[in-house]
């Protein structure tokens, strides 16, 4: 899986999720605000220069994104999710609550929301986006 690292190296570690039909690339505009944080963006299999990897499912892309943390920041991450990275985020803060410091997501719809250990209400609605404190 193709990772963009930047920010801090030393700084906590922050692991960005695409939607998709996009790819990493999509938080470039945010990037720049997280500077002080070490920063781990993934191009998901089967997007961006990740391509050609083949997509299997949410649960198999979460784990290769514990992977990921578990090789490049073993402390553990905050995790930010959009869309279908939203969903491999919740799949990995509920599998991996340890390597997960903070998950924040958001989806298209409030029913098609699933909290992190159950930790977090819909807010407003139609808004799914909430912070998640793993235990």
């Amino acid at each position: 899986m193709n990772v963009h690292e930047g920010g801090d190296p030393a700084g906590e570690a922050v692991v960005f999720l695409h939607g998709g039909n996009v790819a990493g690339w999509m938080w470039g505009m945010q990037l720049p605000a997280f500077e002080d944080y070490r920063q781990l963006v993934p191009d998901l299999p089967g997007f961006g220069a990740s391509n050609e990897e083949h997509w299997e499912s949410i649960s198999a892309t979460a784990d290769r994104v514990v992977e990921l943390i578990a090789e490049r920041a073993p402390e553990g991450a905050h995790v930010v999710g959009l869309s279908l990275g939203s969903s491999v985020a919740v799949e990995l803060a509920a599998r991996h609550p340890k390597l997960t410091h903070q998950l924040t997501h958001r989806r298209r719809s409030a029913s098609s929301c699933r909290s992190h250990q159950g930790a977090a209400s819909t807010r407003s609605g139609a808004s799914c986006s909430r912070a998640c404190r793993s235990a």
